[in-house]
């Protein structure tokens, strides 16, 4: 059948659309013009029967059917027909396509915390959501900055969100865990509690050593002020600056970022975690999701006590909870994974971290406590007070 008007005129489609669909196939014999086939989009998406197209290499050089006839006579014109083939389903692949990749030397982030790593085969796989959930004041944030410092020191760029720490609060944080104990000074103050200083030179030294490594978002912008979408931001981020580590502490804080109803909290929490997890699968970034645990849970199933929507657990690629436990020392905690979708290896009975107060670094059996991460690389760092003012 001829196209009466050319490419473009498809006024012939509703006089012919009963007869048309009776087939069950429809071949697709265009003209092939810089790399597309005419006509083959809009015939796909209109018609309900299997749409085929001509090859593009069998058209050898050629625009049209009829230019492939006097070149190469109608054996070429049967051929073409015999080897048309399906247009493929958007978002459809054969499965014979998919690359062939061994999981296990997925690149991945080394946590720092020897243990977690052994038990994921090395550190925690990029192209994912992983959720560290935990009860407020039991440590969650001060281990998923940890992760962040050791993405820094592994050569990764970052980007982190907090919602609960002022800017100057994260950054200090930060330092003290990067820092190390034999660079931070202990002291006590008039009242004779004992506090810890990282020196303004040491700090300074740190911060030549993150720059351009480590953003954060900027809290300082008051309600009523323009604000952009958390998921905006971070997608900006990782086109902009080349960030793949990122770190959004916590979920109900960088959902007032994103607008929408106070009564549909669920579906909200449900489509940003959605959009997180799609992101990291798209850019192939890690993103490490901060959230609380219910206050009152009454399930032994790990992944359903955190708090808000039973997706959020779902769409995540490892659940890792960072919680108190029975017979344990103030400052120890128990690392859970209660799911590792890439692997299947968990550990819901728990690792027993230890929690410097110093150095506010996360250690458990095998980590070296004191690790160096190379920021005071020339030796210009000092481990006592030489320039530093003790406050009040």
């Amino acid at each position: 059948m001829s196209v009466p008007t050319g490419a473009k005129g498809f006024t012939w489609v509703p006089y012919c659309w009963d007869w048309i669909n009776r087939f069950a196939e429809v071949i697709v014999f265009g003209d092939h013009e810089k790399g597309r086939i005419t006509l083959l989009d809009e015939l796909s998406s209109r018609l309900k029967c299997t749409v085929k197209h001509i090859r593009k290499e069998d058209y050898r050089g050629c625009k049209d059917a009829n230019e492939i006839l006097q070149k190469y006579g109608a054996e070429q014109i049967r051929e073409c027909i015999k080897n048309a083939a399906v247009v493929p389903l958007r978002s459809v692949i054969d499965l014979a396509e998919v690359e062939n990749v061994d999981i296990f030397k997925l690149p991945k982030l080394q946590t720092g915390i020897r243990q977690l790593d052994r038990l994921l085969y090395g550190g925690i796989p990029f192209g994912g959501v992983v959720l560290i959930s935990g009860k407020p004041g039991e440590g969650k944030s001060t281990l998923a900055s940890q992760v962040l410092v050791n993405a820094v020191y592994q050569g990764h760029k970052c980007f982190a969100y907090s919602g609960e720490l002022p800017n100057y609060l994260f950054r200090s944080w930060i330092d003290f865990q990067i820092a190390g104990w034999n660079h931070i000074t202990e002291y006590q103050n008039k009242w004779g509690d004992r506090n810890y200083k990282v020196s303004d030179t040491n700090r300074q030294l740190i911060a030549d050593w993150y720059r351009g490594k480590c953003f954060l978002y900027d809290n300082r912008i008051v309600e009523g002020d323009e604000k952009e979408s958390l998921l905006a931001i971070t997608e900006n981020v990782i086109m902009q600056y080349g960030v793949d580590v990122i770190l959004l502490d916590n979920l109900m804080t960088a959902l007032d970022l994103e607008g929408g109803n106070a009564f549909d909290k669920y579906d909200r929490q449900s489509l940003f975690v959605k959009k997180l997890a799609r992101l990291a699968l798209k850019y192939n970034v890690l993103i490490l999701l901060v959230a609380h645990k219910r206050k009152n849970n009454f399930t032994a199933n790990e992944n359903d006590e955190i708090s808000g929507s039973g997706d959020i657990s779902n769409l995540a690629t490892i659940t890792i909870a960072y919680e108190k436990g029975k017979d344990l020392h103030p400052g120890q905690r128990l690392l859970k994974v209660s799911k590792n979708r890439l692997f299947g290896k968990t550990e819901t009975k728990g690792f027993v971290l230890d929690y410097d107060e110093k150095s506010k670094r996360i250690y458990g059996d095998g980590d070296e406590l004191g690790f160096d991460y190379g920021w005071d690389k020339n030796g210009d760092g000092f481990s006592y007070a030489e320039d530093m003012e003790i406050p009040f």
